[in-house]
């Protein structure tokens, strides 16, 4: 299913996190349903859009919430606390939104208001290539890691166009219609196995001028602290908080798990060891941690943000900090994991879905351990590339 196919138009209320908690209480329990699936069912995928998390980042001039920063995440993490593979779908498609602030008004009006129901997603990475055409550009490329997708009615995938003139190729994100683009079954994973995160193709898709955006080059053309805030902090933000609600969801299902699990040749519970008290608090402690980091690093951005005064340095510190959570949910996770013992590892346990899920979260781009890297070259002065902050 994809939007463009859909017959609801009503427009969705505004996304809360109250609302993707109730919404998360109903898909929970369907969770095995997700991951045997291998993607979203198309009704998960209308529930979700009833959610409003794919307009909480689109202007209000186009229909859109045009929420804050620190809203929308805590409506990702919600979602991401009741099955990981929404709350992933949920973030990739309301981050991906926020592009409707930079495309030529003509496109914005054209995919995110005249449907209040669209869903937008895809992948940036340039892996695409673009002929010019008159009116136009040719598109070519396959990207990895597509996530919801297949219940988009637009796609986007980074794209080179060589200069004519021999200077430095420019790196696009077009927008491909539905229809322009294959879907190929790749996507077998360890973990996020519903997000439908499959390899996709375009061949000579016809795009037509100005319905992309040029990376690292144009700017956001509506107003609003929201669009001062950079995409690509924006995309590691929620990926963070697809992690942190994973985490938050492993210690609740450990400490319901706790009070009547024994590990074997013992009567005493697991929440009567001291062994398990330690590995419990460490977990609150990393997670609330993180948590802390992130609120301080994204408070001081928006404040900068609304002022205009927003630096590398500001990037470089959303990004340590949701580097930091990230692996720091995942550390909690594993604690808890570790902690349940030999039935952390049946299906019948939701951890062993959470200790799966958490980690192929880690491996994103935006939030992987070698950024640290990067950000210890900037803390001690060094040169480096920024342009993916």
């Amino acid at each position: 299913m994809n939007h463009t196919q859909a017959s609801a138009t009503s427009r969705p209320a505004p996304a809360t996190r109250e609302r993707a908690a109730e919404f998360g209480r109903l898909v929970s329990p369907r969770s095995t349903e997700i991951e045997k699936l291998r993607k979203l069912p198309d009704d998960v995928v209308e529930g979700l859009i009833d959610t409003g998390v794919f307009r909480m980042f689109v202007p209000r001039s186009y229909g859109g919430d045009q929420l804050d920063v620190s809203a929308g995440l805590d409506v990702i993490e919600e979602l991401s606390y009741h099955d990981g593979a929404v709350g992933w779908c949920g973030m990739i498609g309301g981050t991906t939104a926020l592009l409707a602030a930079y495309l030529p008004e003509e496109y914005s009006q054209q995919i995110y208001a005249d449907d209040p129901r669209v869903v937008t997603g895809g992948a940036t990475a340039p892996t695409g290539k673009a002929d010019r055409r008159p009116e136009g550009l040719a598109v070519s490329g396959r990207w990895a890691w597509g996530s919801g997708t297949q219940h988009c009615g637009w796609i986007v995938g980074g794209t080179v166009l060589e200069d004519e003139a021999g200077g430095a190729p420019r790196v696009l994100l077009p927008f491909f219609e539905y229809s322009d683009v294959s879907f190929l079954d790749t996507w077998y994973s360890s973990g996020l196995c519903g997000t439908g995160s499959t390899d996709y193709e375009v061949n000579n898709a016809f795009v037509p001028e100005g319905r992309w955006i040029e990376l690292g080059v144009d700017n956001p053309r509506v107003e609003g602290t929201l669009y001062a805030f950079p995409l690509f902090s924006l995309l590691s933000l929620g990926v963070g908080s697809v992690a942190r609600g994973i985490g938050r969801r492993a210690i609740d299902e450990f400490k319901a798990l706790s009070a009547s699990k024994s590990y074997a040749g013992s009567s005493r519970a697991l929440s009567e060891r001291p062994a398990v008290h330690d590995q419990v608090a460490r977990a609150e402690a990393e997670l609330a941690a993180g948590g802390a980091f992130v609120s301080e690093a994204v408070e001081a951005a928006w404040e900068a943000a609304e002022e205009g005064s927003l630096t590398l340095e500001h990037r470089a510190r959303l990004r340590l900090a949701v580097t930091f959570a990230t692996q720091h949910a995942a550390a909690a996770v594993d604690r808890v994991y570790e902690a349940g013992g030999g039935t952390s590892v049946y299906h019948s346990n939701p951890l062993q879905r959470l200790f799966r899920d958490v980690h192929v979260a880690t491996q994103h781009q935006m939030v992987a351990v070698r950024n640290y890297e990067l950000l210890g070259r900037l803390a001690l002065g060094q040169s480096a590339d920024t342009r993916m902050l």
